[in-house]
């Protein structure tokens, strides 16, 4: 009795690549269903020492790295000294602004005539450790003052913003597969 070998590897090649074409599909439909989005911290730093201000009708602006730092209004516009930073006067609007999700803004600055940071738009201020926190993509503050009837100041030299930066994470499953779905025989399919 004879049995024809080739046939058989034919065959069975053919229902091994049938095999694998079904697994390669299901593989991509998992992949497709499993995509997701995952958070990362990412920080953006403001030195107020490092960008030129100039108010244009008591508003000056910059943007860093995608975040976008504005100051509006205020008894007086805000203006920067080399020795203290950027002076914010009471009823000044600071709004922090990204397309990311801000999770905490750090103000390093002084104070003078009672000045402080106050009312915020969102979230939970600390004032004692001069640290916001929350989930916003826009968060805005008040310039006032604690006690007193002057015109509180807070001068800003540098503000730290920590945003949840979105990247998309892919699942290996496709790369593993076609690395280990063994390969068609050569000239038999």
């Amino acid at each position: 009795m004879l049995i024809n070998i080739n046939y058989i590897y034919v065959v069975n090649s053919k229902i091994l690549n049938d095999m694998k074409k079904s697994i390669f599909s299901a593989l991509c439909l998992v992949l497709l269903a499993t995509t997701t989005q995952t958070a990362w911290g990412a920080e953006v730093i403001l030195t107020t020492a490092d960008y030129t201000w100039s108010a244009t009708d008591k508003t000056v602006s910059q943007t860093v790295n995608g975040v976008t730092f504005h100051f509006s209004g205020g008894t007086t516009a805000p203006t920067y000294y080399s020795s203290d930073g950027l002076r914010t006067y009471e009823g000044c609007k600071i709004t922090i602004s990204s397309t990311n999700t801000i999770t905490k803004i750090e103000y390093a600055y002084t104070i003078s005539n009672s000045g402080c940071l106050k009312d915020p738009t969102t979230g939970t201020w600390n004032n004692t450790g001069k640290t916001w926190t929350g989930s916003a993509t826009s968060v805005g503050f008040t310039v006032g003052h604690s006690s007193g009837t002057k015109n509180g100041q807070v001068r800003i030299t540098k503000i730290t913003v920590t945003y949840e930066s979105q990247q998309t994470t892919l699942y290996l499953g496709l790369f593993l597969a076609a690395l280990y779905l063994p390969n068609p025989p050569k000239g038999g399919l």
